[in-house]
């Protein structure tokens, strides 16, 4: 759902949860293009690796509530693994390397750009402090 259906406020960034034959991933309208798209790759990543964890009302990954806390029953490590996958989602090793290896971007908003991620998901993805 991506629009005026969101419910929560501009700090909520997504939420997944099941519904009539499968589940469905909310995205906030407020967000930049790039965020939206890291962030359903994200939700995305929690429906493939932590389904069983998606139950009742599902998860809303707010921020400074579930990437820093426990507080919605997914660990840390549940998110850090989320964004690791959604990294490798959005910018695939074999064209990622590709890209490092023409020499055509040369600062990492350049090459952030091309993947239609952010400077944080590109370092996320490279392993490297934001």
């Amino acid at each position: 759902i991506y629009g005026d259906d969101f419910k929560y406020t501009l700090a909520s960034t997504s939420e997944a949860r099941p519904s009539i034959g499968g589940y469905i991933i909310e995205v906030n309208k407020t967000h930049h293009g790039n965020r939206q798209r890291f962030t359903v790759a994200h939700e995305l990543a929690h429906y493939l690796e932590h389904r069983p964890h998606i139950i009742g009302d599902g998860l809303t990954d707010d921020i400074g509530v579930l990437f820093r806390s426990n507080q919605s029953g997914v660990s840390f490590n549940m998110e850090r693994e989320a964004n690791r996958i959604a990294a490798e989602i959005l910018m695939p090793e074999k064209l990622l390397e590709a890209a490092i290896e023409s020499g055509d971007y040369k600062t990492k908003r350049q090459l952030a750009d091309y993947f239609g991620v952010s400077e944080e998901a590109l370092s996320i993805r490279l392993g490297v402090p934001y």
